[in-house]
């Protein structure tokens, strides 16, 4: 009993540790979907087309880019401690 209780709370250790990491990509992906949504949608209504996706294409990069960089920062001075 005592084994399975250690097994079960150095695994929810591995979690917390990875979910950050795993968040990352996700979070990543969904920025670029969005701002290259969006500026596909503001293409179609102005008649643009691709200036606005591509603007929001290379947002939601920069944007998944910046959020990488603050997690890696965060993971560092978690590490540090």
């Amino acid at each position: 009993m005592k084994n399975n209780e250690s097994i079960r709370k150095s695994l929810a250790e591995v979690y917390q540790a990875v979910a950050p990491v795993m968040a990352v990509g996700w979070i990543f992906a969904v920025s670029v979907v969005i701002t290259a949504a969006l500026g596909i949608w503001i293409d179609k209504t102005f008649h643009t087309s691709p200036l606005f996706f591509l603007t929001g294409a290379i947002l939601g990069i920069a944007l998944g880019i910046y959020n990488l960089i603050i997690t890696i920062r965060e993971l560092n001075e978690k590490n540090k401690k």
